[in-house]
């Protein structure tokens, strides 16, 4: 889990510096994906895992489960020992992370967080399978840490009052799949900026790439 929290962190953190304003895309829908949100994002999931790790621990121990978690009662047990969904879910971190930095790896000082044109169109290694490697891999981080870690009967439920967790119930997964539907809805729009971008720069070039791969999954989608 603390390995997790490791790799979730690493593929919130820009690999290179922003490019200066004059040099970045104009159409960038979602810039403020690029400031300070990925900072706040990974302080708070990394702080979230580390503390599910603890009492993960802390429940196979004889150490008061009350001590670490005051109200432990409102947790849900199966997110805390090796099951299906968790095993599913920390494969899913893996993967990701693994496809995301091959795509921070594969674009090199070119990957930034602010749109900017690269001097070349990069098609080799991952991007010979896919165009947008790099959501791909940073959608099946989110699909993982949301499965697993960021539910409120995971170790937030250790901090919301009873009363507050009842009028909560039941609404669980419908939660995580509209936080997941507004994340690939927010991550299509960036897709689409991204696009437009290179098809100014390189054109033909990108045309024959774009028909000849997709854009996230190989032969798929």
């Amino acid at each position: 889990m603390v390995a997790a929290g490791y790799f979730s962190v690493l593929c919130a953190t820009p690999p290179n510096p922003s490019p200066e304003r004059n040099d970045r895309h104009r159409s960038d829908r979602l810039r403020f994906m690029a400031g300070t949100f990925p900072a706040v994002a990974r302080r708070i999931t990394l702080g979230i895992i580390i503390y599910h790790a603890l009492l993960t621990v802390v429940r196979h121990t004889p150490v008061d489960t009350m001590q670490v978690c005051p109200q432990s009662q409102n947790i849900s047990p199966e997110l805390f020992v090796w099951n299906r969904l968790s095993i599913t879910s920390l494969l899913f971190i893996y993967i990701g992370a693994y496809i995301r930095l091959s795509a921070y790896g594969g674009l090199g000082k070119y990957f930034t967080f602010h749109l900017a044109s690269p001097e070349n169109l990069v098609t080799t290694g991952v991007y010979s399978w896919v165009q947008h490697p790099s959501y791909t891999g940073a959608g099946l981080v989110f699909i993982g840490t949301s499965a697993l870690f960021m539910r409120w009967d995971a170790t937030p439920a250790c901090w919301i009052p009873d009363l507050a967790l009842s009028h909560l119930q039941g609404w669980g997964l419908t939660t995580t799949v509209a936080l997941i539907l507004a994340t690939f809805g927010g991550i299509g729009l960036r897709v689409l900026d991204e696009e437009d971008m290179l098809r100014q720069k390189f054109g033909q070039e990108w045309n024959n790439w774009h028909r000849s791969t997709k854009r996230f999954v190989p032969g798929l989608i």
